[in-house]
């Protein structure tokens, strides 16, 4: 999700080359939220099983 060569390719073929660091701040919550669901979800199923 914020891979710097899949952002800098993306943000070159929309047309927003030099705009990467804007591109790597609006994904960085949505992917910390992501990763903290995907640890809360191992979590509780090593609690379960």
């Amino acid at each position: 999700m914020i891979c710097v060569h899949n952002v800098v390719a993306a943000g070159t073929v929309v047309g927003l080359s030099g705009k990467e660091g804007d591109i790597i701040r609006k994904t960085l919550l949505p992917a910390l939220l992501y990763g903290l669901l995907v640890g809360l979800a191992a979590f509780v199923t090593t609690m379960v099983f």
